[in-house]
């Protein structure tokens, strides 16, 4: 969803599903480094895809179809 070609639609989804993948996550004791490294993984992919989403204009090779 968050490749180089992205749809809205594709970034929505995606924020949505990772929205729910870090609830999840976050709901979790913190036994372990791993456990809160994954944790942050989730979280910056959500910033990654949030970004995207406000973002209108290509930037480099990345682009949302619809704003081109």
């Amino acid at each position: 969803y968050a490749g180089i070609i992205r749809t809205t639609a594709g970034l929505t989804a995606a924020e949505m599903e990772l929205s729910g993948i870090h609830h999840v996550l976050s709901g979790f004791p913190i036994s372990e480094s791993q456990d809160q490294e994954l944790i942050n993984i989730a979280e910056c992919a959500l910033m990654v895809i949030r970004a995207a989403l406000a973002r209108k204009e290509s930037i480099g090779a990345h682009y949302i179809v619809e704003c081109d």
